[in-house]
């Protein structure tokens, strides 16, 4: 079992600092509205869940919002798509800027709403030179148990279940954040136990192909079983926070664990550890 938390947003006072993320608002003259941020889709969702703020705070359908893929020609510099930053802090400007844009809504005109980031006041400045104040705003936190069936004869392992419970703050869409933290979590299970790299005397990485370098499938964890626990952040919109990052970083402490007790509570300190470790140990055993 591993117990885990991970930063949400980015570091220290760079959000206020550094990036100075903007997000606007463009209302047509039939009634739709643009998102324009800097944000990319990269699987997360984002073209689904700031429309849904959006039009939440609008009172309108889903429909008449959309956000398209961003151009650095049209939309304002929101920031990077990094650090589980996107939802929980370009959503929560977008959110303002359509509180303000409902609040002076003219039909049949042209309209455009700009939000600029405001650190929250609670926030103590982070230190660099002493590692002292508030690394991030906030944190997303993850409890995670494997169970492993080990082949002490082959070394192969087999998973019997994978469980999580996830903290991300509120999900804007359930279906999304489900899917993010049972991907997330077998990508840091493949991590743990398969994902080996292996290379040559001059460093040169040897996997060259999937073939060779193995990810997991679904196939590989047949009883999986995520669930939200939902601690609000009163920063993120409707009390939602980083997610994306979360669900990778404890499988692989989880896995570790359960390959120590099944190898007859030995210690062990490394990620991957894989089938040819197994063996190694089981040896160490033998002698």
């Amino acid at each position: 079992m591993s117990l885990y938390f991970h930063g949400a947003g980015f570091t220290g006072t760079g959000e206020r600092d550094t990036i100075k993320a903007t997000a606007k608002l463009h209302k047509y003259p039939d009634g739709t509205v643009e998102v324009l941020a800097s944000n990319g889709e990269i699987g997360q969702g984002l073209r689904t869940t700031f429309p849904k703020i959006v039009a939440n705070e609008l009172n309108i359908p889903l429909e008449k919002v959309f956000y398209n893929h961003p151009d650095t020609a049209r939309v304002p510099d929101s920031g990077p798509t990094v650090a589980s930053r996107s939802l929980m802090t370009v959503g929560e400007l977008l959110r303002h800027a359509a509180v303000k844009l409902r609040s002076d809504w003219k039909e049949g005109e042209d309209q455009v709403v700009t939000e600029h980031y405001k650190q929250p006041d609670f926030m103590i400045d982070f230190d660099m030179a002493t590692f002292s104040g508030d690394a991030y705003p906030t944190y997303a936190w993850g409890v995670n148990a494997i169970e492993v069936e080990l082949d002490t004869y082959t070394g192969l392992v087999k998973i019997l279940g994978a469980y999580g419970n996830f903290d991300v703050g509120t999900p804007i869409d359930w279906n999304i954040v489900m899917g993010q933290m049972e991907g997330g979590f077998l990508q840091g299970i493949g991590y743990a136990s398969i994902e080996q790299i292996g290379y040559d005397k001059t460093g040169r990485i040897r996997n060259r192909s999937f073939s060779d370098y193995l990810i997991p499938t679904a196939m590989d964890v047949p009883n999986m079983q995520c669930l939200l626990h939902v601690e609000k952040y009163p920063y993120g919109p409707y009390g939602a926070k980083g997610a994306g990052e979360l669900p990778l970083v404890g499988a692989a402490g989880a896995y570790v664990e359960a390959m120590e007790q099944a190898l007859g509570n030995v210690e062990l300190h490394h990620a991957p550890f894989t089938a040819e470790d197994a063996i190694a140990e089981l040896g160490k055993e033998a002698e």
